[in-house]
């Protein structure tokens, strides 16, 4: 990571937090924040969370977290922006080690899929 870059040069909802870089959105009124470890061999996510909104009376689309939810997650466009990121940040993990990232996951075995 270079000292010239910062949160305020990153995609909207994009934030650096120390060794993580975090997105951060709204999808069907939950909370999305998706963690990619700068130091990680991998590209893409470490960690997703869901949380309900902060206010317990806002309506949300969904009835909990559903499989629907997790589906209209934008996954593969957040690891393609993760992995842009790192690069910008002089943090790439190389061609070897780097994963197949797919346009659009809709079966059970592209969610498992995870590279060549």
């Amino acid at each position: 990571m270079t000292s010239a870059t910062s949160s305020a040069d990153l995609p909207e909802g994009w934030r650096l937090d120390g060794e993580q870089l975090v997105h951060e959105a709204e999808l069907h009124g939950w909370k999305v924040t998706v963690v990619t470890l700068l130091n990680a061999p991998w590209d893409g996510p470490a960690s997703i969370r869901i949380d309900p909104p902060d206010d317990p009376q806002a309506r949300v689309v969904t009835d909990g977290i559903t499989a629907e939810l997790m589906r209209s997650m934008p996954l593969a466009e957040i690891r393609r922006t993760a992995r842009e990121l790192r690069a910008r940040l002089g943090r790439v993990t190389g061609e070897d080690a780097a994963g197949v990232v797919l346009d659009r996951v809709e079966t059970e075995r592209e969610y498992a899929f995870d590279g060549p």
